[in-house]
């Protein structure tokens, strides 16, 4: 899974999106599906993801990714900037917290 993850690192934003109850990421390799709360952090504050910061990630790479099992998956975007799916227990809200989905056909599911 975590190589998979890594495998994220470089894609590019084409798309953010709110489908039904969950945002989905439309990456240039594939797309993440966020079940699970999504945040927005710029620097030290951190905010609920809402349709306005949609157009702050598009054209935006992944430079670093951060998985910590029970507690978060972190993309970041520099120094600065950060999109970052919850994983605690709290804030399950299923099917799953999150899924990629690769063109070259890879899955991951984390529930």
């Amino acid at each position: 899974m975590r190589n998979t993850l890594r495998n994220l690192i470089g894609a590019e934003i084409k798309k953010i999106v709110k489908t039904h109850d969950y945002w989905q990421i439309e990456l240039d390799i594939g797309g993440v599906n966020c079940y699970n709360p999504l945040y927005h952090c710029v620097k030290n504050n951190s905010h609920l993801f809402e349709a306005d910061f949609c157009s702050e990630y598009i054209g935006k790479k992944i430079v670093k990714i951060v998985y910590k099992d029970k507690k978060h998956l972190t993309m970041k975007f520099g120094r600065k900037r950060k999109l970052v799916i919850s994983l605690l227990d709290q804030d399950w809200a299923g099917p799953e917290a999150f899924s990629v989905h690769m063109i070259s056909g890879a899955t991951i599911v984390v529930n």
